[in-house]
């Protein structure tokens, strides 16, 4: 599927659940995207299905923050991601949308950022 394609579903899931949408937007760089709250930015992204992956996973962390188990409990840095892209991913499957091989090599090139032992 071509990207505009995701950038379309993006812009329709962001509409039908009130998050307020940036993109593309400059702040995050480039294949990057980063949230506050019920807001999301986006950067530009040269693949689609990374796009949508990274825009679910900040979906992840909109969702969780708004849980009383992630806001009574602290979480290293690394559990803190993981778990918004278990989220996120959960969302976009229930959005119709499976996670692909592309997507997984996205989150798993993100998740290799924060595991290290300095980041608590």
């Amino acid at each position: 599927m071509n990207k505009k394609f995701y950038e379309d579903l993006i812009r329709g899931y962001a509409k039908s659940h009130q998050i307020h949408l940036l993109y593309p937007d400059p702040n995050p760089g480039r294949n990057e995207a980063a949230q506050c709250r019920r807001t999301i930015w986006v950067g530009e992204f040269d693949n689609g299905e990374d796009l949508l992956a990274a825009f679910f996973h900040e979906v992840g962390h909109c969702s969780d923050s708004r849980t009383k188990f992630a806001r009574n409990h602290r979480f290293p840095r690394f559990e803190y991601e993981l778990r918004a892209w278990a989220v996120g991913f959960q969302r976009m499957h229930e959005f119709g949308i499976d996670a692909t091989k592309r997507m997984y090599r996205y989150m798993m090139k993100c998740l290799n950022k924060y595991n290290r032992k300095d980041n608590k």
